[in-house]
């Protein structure tokens, strides 16, 4: 399978946006609460530990309600606006499903895979979790996500978002899937996603 990562992704200076406050001298944490998409009935919470002095990322997602299908997750950034969640209004073509490209608008384009191995900015496709719960957890140096440091040195991912895909669904041709990707509307649509914040 093919990586969903976005084309000519350029956006980790996104993280530029707000910061919160430190944890610690060198460590901030973040988490997101996750919610349902497309009626999936899927919900969990993320935590994001970044470690500026071991230079660590650490990530750790737990999601119950989802279809016995991959999973692929991200961070995404929608740039120099703060990234949510898309609603029901976002269904552009009211075909009933807020599919991938219909979301991007409000979450942004890919910064990292949640995949099995965070230290690089590429997808693993085989590296994301399976099934109708998701135990993930992760830690790498920052690595390719290096770049996306606020003023105080730190990798900031507030106002950023996860989002979770996948369902077993039969979904109509009208749900697009993302372009020149190879991978079906099935895989790439949406189905959890929350907002990143500050702890």
């Amino acid at each position: 399978m093919r990586s969903l990562r976005i084309p000519a992704v350029a956006v980790l200076a996104a993280a530029f946006a707000m910061a919160g406050c430190d944890n610690g001298p060198n460590t901030r944490t973040y988490t997101a609460d996750l919610s349902a998409l497309n009626g999936s009935g899927a919900s969990g919470v993320a935590t994001i530990t970044v470690d500026n002095e071991s230079n660590v990322v650490s990530v750790s997602l737990t999601a119950s309600g989802l279809d016995d299908t991959i999973h692929a997750q991200h961070v995404h950034s929608a740039g120099s606006i703060i990234s949510s969640c898309p609603t029901a209004a976002d269904d552009a073509n009211s075909d009933g499903y807020v599919d991938v490209v219909e979301g991007l608008p409000k979450y942004g384009p890919i910064i990292l895979p949640l995949d099995n191995d965070i230290s690089g900015a590429d997808a693993n496709v085989s590296g994301f979790p399976t099934g109708t719960s998701i135990d993930y957890t992760t830690s790498a140096p920052r690595a390719d996500v290096a770049d996306a440091v606020d003023n105080d040195g730190f990798l900031d991912f507030q106002d950023w978002a996860i989002v979770v895909h996948g369902t077993t669904e039969d979904l109509p041709s009208t749900v697009a899937t993302l372009p020149g990707s190879g991978l079906s509307n099935q895989v790439t649509l949406p189905v959890a996603c929350g907002a990143i914040r500050f702890q």
